[in-house]
């Protein structure tokens, strides 16, 4: 599994640079709704109540330990701990219960994306860094999971505390089928506790000399990661979403770790697939996780891929159709595109519609001189960016 995973974050790797061949408006509206300005909610936060206030409400939220105490803020449904260098989350924690009421009224639609007036406006992210850079503004506390009122949802599109820049078809399919797992756990637990953030992680770097040991391996690796918008918002390279479930009549309590690249993923992976150990988490992050639970480390797990399985998860039409997004934006030559296509031809039907599979194939078929495919259409690439 081990090997899966370092497969997996090499095809992300991969597809990263011609990722920025469809820098669209089309592509980001595709997750978020249309910009609006609005009285957003603000958060409990340390300067205007206290340290040790705001310490004790998020700690109802994270009874079993704070993975930090930097830049705390509270929300209706979750809390998380702000960054100003990155102006993104550091971690974002949440407690999902069965018991949970759910507002009918509750609608993403009318919900905007919002800058955190809590934080200095120098280490504040802004819808307008987003703008142009290809990336969709990743919830790390998803909107589906946080419906108790209109309050509570429109919490969650609140910039710095709960978005960063995510690429666009991991949002849609493989980090959407982790969020609607946990949330899916509900069925068989009553309490479902969840840490999610981003990770920076290192790669071999080529260029340094060699060590002087008989293996002659690296001795350095270099931590690289793009950042966009005016305020230069950090693009985490990695997602971590770490799981504990309780409360259940016939289960013990579970744990499990799920890391994946923030780009796309070749092929259909299980769940299982993105299952790492705890401790490499805590050490990629710096953080400590559900520490105040007792063997911690050894909690049973949610899914391991061999005695328990997590499977495919949620799949629907609108999941493939990002998938088969993201399986575009990784084709190296014209071969792997006409196979990709090839690919999203044969499941018409079966996605939903969207032009940004043709604009993606075309832009990329002009970078690649592809003689197979139509001329692109004018304009196509008008809308690209850096």
């Amino acid at each position: 599994m081990a090997r899966r995973l370092l497969d997996v974050v090499a095809a992300g790797l991969a597809g990263a640079a011609l990722s920025k061949l469809v820098l669209t408006d089309d592509l980001l509206s595709g997750i978020a709704p249309p910009r609006r300005k609005a009285a957003p909610p603000q958060p409990q936060e340390e300067s205007s109540q206290g340290s040790a206030s705001v310490d004790a409400m998020a700690r109802r939220i994270c009874p079993h330990g704070l993975p930090g105490v930097e830049n705390l803020r509270v929300y209706s449904g979750f809390c998380s701990s702000v960054n100003f260098r990155t102006r993104i989350p550091n971690w974002v924690a949440e407690h999902l219960s069965a018991t949970e009421a759910v507002d009918p009224a509750a609608n993403r639609k009318n919900s905007r994306f919002h800058e955190d007036q809590t934080v200095p406006a120098a280490f504040r992210a802004s819808n307008e860094d987003y703008r142009h850079s290809g990336l969709s503004r990743g919830h790390l506390a998803p909107a589906g999971s946080h419906k108790a009122s209109q309050q509570a949802l429109d919490e969650t599109f609140v910039l710095s505390s709960n978005i960063l820049p995510q690429e666009l078809s991991n949002n849609g399919s493989d980090w959407l089928r982790l969020e609607q797992f946990a949330k899916g756990l509900l069925k068989r637990y009553s309490d479902v506790y969840i840490v999610s953030g981003p990770l920076f992680l290192p790669q071999s770097d080529p260029t340094t000399a060699k060590d002087a040991s008989p293996k002659g391996k690296p001795v350095r690796k270099r931590v690289s990661y793009d950042v966009i918008g005016p305020h230069e918002v950090a693009v985490p390279t990695h997602l971590f979403k770490v799981i504990y479930a309780s409360g259940s009549n016939t289960e013990p309590p579970r744990l499990s770790a799920f890391v994946l690249p923030n780009g796309p993923v070749r092929g259909h992976p299980a769940l299982d697939e993105f299952v790492v150990p705890l401790e490499q988490v805590e050490r990629a992050s710096g953080l400590q996780l559900f520490e105040l639970l007792e063997n911690r480390h050894s909690l049973p797990p949610l899914c391991d891929g061999t005695n328990v399985k997590c499977g495919m998860g949620y799949y629907d039409g609108r999941v493939l159709g990002w998938k088969l997004l993201g399986h575009l934006k990784l084709s190296q030559d014209c071969n792997q595109l006409k196979q990709a296509w090839d690919e999203v031809e044969s499941s018409k039907g079966k996605i939903d519609s969207m032009p940004i599979m043709v604009s993606t194939r075309d832009s990329l078929a002009e970078a690649m001189v592809c003689d197979w495919s139509p001329p692109p259409r004018k304009g196509a690439l008008s809308h690209a960016g850096g």
